[in-house]
């Protein structure tokens, strides 16, 4: 009907396309439900080996790969909202209907177990919904590639990262939650953002293409606050160096253009490795922009440590043993 002059007539089989395919979704959204059970996905409460399971249940996981497949013919046509994790950015949302009703039941495991008075719901221990998603991205490989893989194939769509996106989204969420509680304390604060560095940096080894949260940690009252933090420990280290009774002690040297030999004392090495440690954190950073505020907070470290510095010297030069 393309290329014709029957407006009306299109808008009815249009209408009516939208309507069986939403009855056809309806059936095979229960059917789906009911042959994720049947192969015992999510393959995480049990301990029997995966290839083992999966010997014992292949018709069963035939047929989740057919139901697979005709999700994948309807994405385009039906508009399950219910199903979407709401409030992610451009980098996480937009998932298939294949890979939405996969993660659903992770998804609710997840919010059972990190949400409300769950004793799991610690907000000074979020390596425990961090490592449980570290977990479920890595266990699955295998089935991924075996059964899902081929249905994405037909979308270029590959099924590991689109997986890992599912489950970025639920920390994405439960971080936007949970960040601005932590405002007013320092240390959770720090720890938390400690965390999600390891996190993303773990999930890096075994996804390449892999989303990051960095939209969380960049809104501005959370860099702001980063900002701030980074800077209190910065000081707080500075002045204990500065005191301790072994600061000028050298701790190792360097021969420069082989004749000078550089001492490095205590107080500069540690100092140093501060710095390095924040340039460390702030480059999993994509947007030059957010890291240029972290660079101008080094050299404004610097800057203070060379006047302390001086500060010392005058001191000592006032005070002469």
């Amino acid at each position: 009907m393309h290329g014709t002059q029957c407006g009306n007539l299109q808008n009815y089989l249009q209408g009516l396309k939208q309507e069986w395919a939403k009855t056809i979704y309806l059936s095979v959204k229960r059917s789906v439900e009911d042959v994720l059970v049947e192969i015992g996905w999510p393959f995480i409460s049990t301990n029997q080996p995966l290839e083992n399971v999966k010997r014992t249940t292949d018709d069963g996981y035939k047929k989740f790969q057919s139901l697979m497949k005709i999700l994948a013919l309807l994405n385009n046509e039906v508009d399950p909202d219910s199903d979407c994790i709401c409030g992610l950015p451009s980098s996480i949302s937009g998932l298939r209907l294949p890979m939405r009703h996969l993660t659903k039941p992770l998804k609710k495991r997840f919010e059972n177990h990190f949400s409300g008075n769950r004793q799991t719901n610690d907000l000074s221990r979020p390596e425990l919904y961090l490592t449980q998603v570290l977990d479920w991205c890595k266990r699955p490989c295998e089935f991924l590639s075996e059964w899902v893989q081929p249905v994405f194939d037909s979308i270029n769509i590959d099924s590991k990262e689109e997986f890992t996106r599912a489950l970025y989204g639920l920390v994405v969420v439960k971080l936007s939650h949970d960040l601005p509680l932590l405002y007013e304390d320092d240390y959770l604060f720090g720890h938390c953002i400690d965390e999600i560095i390891a996190f993303e940096r773990e999930l890096r080894l075994s996804v390449h293409n892999q989303p990051s949260v960095h939209e969380t940690l960049t809104g501005e009252r959370t860099l702001e606050k980063w900002l701030s933090t980074e800077k209190k420990y910065a000081i707080e280290k500075m002045d204990t160096l500065l005191s301790s009774d072994t600061a000028w002690i050298s701790t190792s040297d360097v021969e420069f253009d082989g004749a000078t030999v550089l001492y490095f004392t205590e107080v500069a090495e540690k100092f140093t490795k501060t710095i390095l440690a924040m340039t460390d954190r702030y480059n999993v950073l994509p947007q030059v922009e957010h890291r240029l505020q972290f660079l101008d907070l080094q050299l404004e470290l610097l800057k203070e440590f060379r006047i302390r510095m001086l500060q010392m010297k005058n001191e000592f030069e006032d005070q002469p043993l």
